[in-house]
């Protein structure tokens, strides 16, 4: 899945990110949720850079996963693109120290390789995304390009499910199946 996504030329790519960052703003999930937790994409990830600049716009509060005890994630509270943020772990960029954690988040955006119409997503297999959101169960909405979804994907009993995918195509509310 990762070399198809890497095929696709950077135009295609934006193109298909900007539908989909257009879907989760006019989300209701989106609208009012005071906390939102979103990834910076990287290579051929769904962008994220349109919502993270929305969510500053709308002056609700923005945070960014931090790896921390090499197994866990937490979110930190992102005020300024330029100036709280480092590369880190992965070359992801990263909250630096100053930043403040939180831990009331009303929404997260999360990452995935691949994903299925039940919420399962195969992401990169370190289980970050999994292990928060089972601890801090909150609205969680996926994001893929179409592609990326299928009928059914392999999933252990310790894999969370999102609530909803969006992609360039459709919005999957993942409790319908």
């Amino acid at each position: 899945m990762i070399k198809i996504r890497n095929s696709l030329a950077t135009k295609i790519l934006d193109k298909l990110s900007d539908d989909i960052q257009i879907k989760i703003i006019d989300m209701n999930e989106f609208t009012y949720a005071n906390t939102v937790a979103v990834y910076h994409s990287i290579r051929s990830e769904v962008r994220t850079l349109k919502i993270l600049n929305e969510v500053l716009n709308m002056n609700k509060k923005l945070t960014l996963p931090k790896v921390v005890n090499a197994t866990e994630i937490v979110f930190v509270q992102i005020k300024d693109l330029e100036n709280d943020l480092e590369v880190g772990k992965y070359k992801i960029m990263t909250p630096k120290e100053h930043c403040e954690q939180l831990e009331n988040i009303d929404l997260v955006i999360v990452p995935g390789i691949a994903w299925d119409k039940q919420g399962n997503r195969i992401g990169y297999g370190q289980g970050y995304y999994d292990r928060y959101l089972s601890r801090f169960r909150t609205n969680s909405i996926g994001l893929a390009y179409d592609f990326q979804v299928f009928e059914e994907i392999p999933h252990q009993k310790n894999d969370f499910c999102v609530s909803m995918i969006v992609t360039d195509k459709r919005i999957i509310h993942c409790d319908d199946y």
